[in-house]
């Protein structure tokens, strides 16, 4: 039989609807805890293990498999619905999770990641679903507020049937850093901002050694980008990174990069892409769809800044 949590309060979680203290002495440490077969309903903010984490210290070697949850109004995850703030989150994951969102921030294993720690060789697989209109969808956390990612993996499949900044591992970065992972699920919404490892950016962002290879589809909009949808503002730094999914975008839509703006500054080194592009109308390229940033890059295959435009 599956544990079934049905919350109609503010926080709903199987192990604990908040888990932490407020105090900075006194921090919260999970090892070796496994959840199997669980239902969670919540009418705001949810996550299987729980539904926010503040101030938990460290997590290790935990995992929610075969789980369900639902959240109609706030955040949610398949692994933690919010993390606060941590330490370290490390070895856990979250397998065949049926992830879906009436609100913003969903993701396979976190919906929103914030306080600057670090997240190591945690994985999710399964699926994440969102309705609302600005989601920020991810496979593996829906926004990352500031923090590190670090050996992480999705295969969960993004779908967003209104929403938008939308990702494979991502949905959205406001400040951070993303090394040695990648995301081979598929992310499909009819609106902007969609991105097969990172949905958009919003802050200063490092990206290395990561890679997407899932499709980005439907072609009723655009902002498409095989590794990256759109950047806004900040410096972010690509390096030894690639994209191989197939792209289909009515305009703006890059193999690498679906667009930038003008406050935006992007350095990318010893990157590549094998993405396609189909669907488009106007303003697609193998490398960005629209420039407005200030780029560099260098040791970039199969494209030069030169011929940008």
């Amino acid at each position: 039989d599956k544990a079934n949590v049905q919350c109609a309060g503010k926080k709903g979680g199987v192990i604990a609807g908040f888990l932490g203290h407020n105090d900075n002495e006194l921090k919260g440490h999970c090892i070796n805890v496994v959840i199997k077969n669980s239902v969670v309903n919540s009418e705001a903010m949810a996550g299987v293990f729980a539904a926010q984490g503040d101030n938990i210290g460290t997590l290790s070697d935990c995992s929610v498999i075969d789980t369900e949850i639902t959240s109609t109004n706030a955040r949610v995850g398949g692994f933690i619905g919010s993390v606060v703030e941590f330490d370290e989150i490390s070895d856990c994951y979250a397998e065949n999770v049926t992830v879906t969102s009436g609100s913003y921030y969903a993701g396979g294993f976190v919906g929103q990641l914030s306080g600057g720690g670090t997240v190591s060789g945690c994985h999710s697989t399964g699926s994440v679903s969102s309705t609302a209109n600005y989601s920020r969808s991810g496979g593996l956390v829906g926004i990352l507020i500031d923090g590190t990612v670090d050996n992480c993996y999705s295969t969960c499949d993004v779908t967003a049937t209104n929403g938008r900044y939308i990702g494979g591992l991502i949905g959205q970065v406001d400040k951070g850093t993303v090394r040695k992972s990648h995301a081979t699920g598929s992310v499909t919404t009819p609106n902007h901002y969609a991105g097969g490892l990172i949905g958009l950016v919003n802050g200063d962002l490092n990206v290395s050694q990561c890679y997407a290879t899932g499709n980005v589809g439907n072609a009723s909009n655009n902002r498409r980008g095989g590794l990256i949808g759109n950047i806004d503002k900040g410096t972010t730094t690509v390096s030894n990174c690639y994209a191989t999914g197939t792209i289909t975008s009515k305009s703006y839509s890059g193999g690498f990069i679906g667009g930038t703006e003008e406050a935006a500054k992007v350095n990318v080194t010893n990157s590549y892409t094998k993405s396609s592009i189909s669907g488009h109308e106007d303003a697609a390229c193998v490398f960005c769809g629209q420039y407005k940033a200030t780029f560099t890059c260098t040791g970039f295959i199969g494209w030069n800044v030169s011929n940008r435009k």
